[in-house]
């Protein structure tokens, strides 16, 4: 597995990449397969895609990100605004019932709370409220809660997996226990068990994901 300046490297190599920051405002420091992402940036959604892109280099086990964030002053909002459109953005979600998830909003820190069914619906409310101007953080409070009714098919997670084109797809087992699916066997890196993971999250119904799969060292 790469470590040091390698995995630096293609870290940088993959903030580059990733459309939504300013790269150049991002620095990269690798222990071993320990990441620390430092540095400012002028949003939040900023801040997630610098770690999300952080997190899909092989090799990656770990990251703290510890990345700034500084509103830039033409996109500076009161609370007042930022919960109005928090508000607003969250009632567009056509999949999120109406008023499931409330905000709040001091000093630019938008506290999220509310019950939904699924935990793709409690990501798609992170990151739209991530994109708003103004926002400096998010404190997640959303409690997911799937109905009584509501059951797991485990050939629907396999094919979710199997969606994701992981290299070692076949070597991944799925097991459902009531709402919670634990994953086990091996895949190629470290960005695959994220996007493993990521998949199984992604089916209706999911309240935990065991994560007892392995990765190269």
């Amino acid at each position: 597995m790469l470590r040091g300046p390698e995995l630096q490297h293609n870290i940088v190599a993959e903030l580059q990449k990733e459309r939504a920051l300013r790269s150049d405002l991002i620095k990269v420091v690798a222990n071993d397969s320990a990441i620390t992402l430092s540095g400012d940036v002028g949003s939040f959604f900023e801040k997630l895609a610098a770690e999300r892109a952080a997190r899909r280099v092989s090799g990656v086990r770990q990251v703290a990100n510890l990345v700034q964030v500084k509103i830039m002053s033409q996109d500076v909002r009161t609370d007042k605004e930022i919960l109005k459109t928090a508000t607003n953005a969250l009632r567009s979600l056509a999949h999120l019932p109406k008023d499931a998830i409330n905000a709040e909003v001091v000093e630019g820190v938008v506290t999220l709370m509310g019950f939904v069914d699924w935990q793709c619906q409690r990501l798609a409310a992170i990151n739209t409220v991530a994109k708003l101007y103004g926002v400096k953080a998010i404190d997640d409070q959303i409690t997911v809660n799937a109905p009584e009714s509501s059951k797991l098919v485990q050939a629907d997670i396999e094919a979710a997996l199997e969606r994701c084109a992981l290299a070692y797809t076949r070597m991944v087992t799925v097991h459902v226990n009531g709402s919670n699916v634990t994953l086990s066997g091996r895949v190629a890196s470290w960005s695959e068990r994220e996007l493993a993971k990521q998949a199984a999250w992604a089916s209706p119904g999911v309240l935990k994901v065991i994560d007892h799969m392995t990765a190269p060292l």
